[in-house]
């Protein structure tokens, strides 16, 4: 969508990777809460390439702007964001909790939703707990506590185990590449690079004001943005 011509592109052209973002957006929140935190980086995204767009409208003469017809292509939409990321996010919400009706009895399926809402904010919002392979974010990158998920004695003498901790190979690199993506945003005004330092942020920072034990993998979804870094 940010690659679009938003002028010269037809605007339903324009809605359809938008509208495809939302859906995708819609699935990973009812996934796990914390795709909200990326939902914050597609808002930046979106508002930033609003803004591109006006000041294109501003720098033009009276008769461009006429034809850039920006204020209708803006309103039609932000009214499309709001059925596309709003919208349809909450039912593919609500919809992901219908796989649990025949085992949960509810008489109402939505105060079961609401339910199962309130259980789950108020149990992370209020846990108390310490655990041996909990770690911090500031940890992660570094891979200094993986967590152990397995572990079984096969005989007096031998164990089975499985752990889970990033690839050293992409994970330690991709400390100083992230950095080095800051470096190109700011200094150079490089668009990818900013792309991948904003969304690697969005995916981190929140992990800094949870105060709840956390874990190693949670850093996962920044993994992703790892790669990109180091590819990049």
């Amino acid at each position: 969508y940010l690659s679009i011509d938003f002028y010269r592109t037809p605007l339903w052209k324009t809605l359809i990777p938008l509208g495809a973002c939302g859906i995708t957006m819609g699935l990973a929140i009812s996934t796990k809460w914390t795709g909200l935190y990326s939902a914050v980086g597609l808002a930046i995204f979106f508002f930033y390439s609003l803004w591109k767009r006006f000041q294109k409208y501003l720098g033009a003469d009276a008769a461009t702007r006429h034809e850039l017809a920006f204020y209708p292509k803006a309103v039609k939409t932000l009214l499309f964001c709001l059925v596309f990321f709003i919208g349809i996010p909450i039912l593919i919400y609500f919809a992901s909790f219908f796989q649990f009706v025949p085992s949960i009895p509810a008489d109402n399926y939505l105060a079961m939703v609401f339910d199962n809402i309130k259980f789950g904010f108020s149990y992370h919002s209020k846990l108390v707990a310490d655990h041996p392979y909990g770690s911090a974010w500031y940890e992660w990158p570094f891979i200094r506590m993986p967590l152990l998920y397995v572990f079984d004695n096969v005989n007096s003498t031998d164990c089975s185990c499985a752990s889970c901790f990033g690839n050293p190979v992409i994970w330690w690199p991709g400390v100083f590449c992230i950095l080095y993506m800051f470096h190109r945003w700011i200094s150079k005004k490089d668009g990818k690079a900013a792309f991948i330092a904003i969304s690697y942020s969005v995916s981190l920072i929140p992990w800094m004001y949870v105060t709840r034990v956390t874990f190693i993998y949670h850093y996962f979804p920044c993994a992703m943005f790892l790669i990109l870094a180091v590819g990049y």
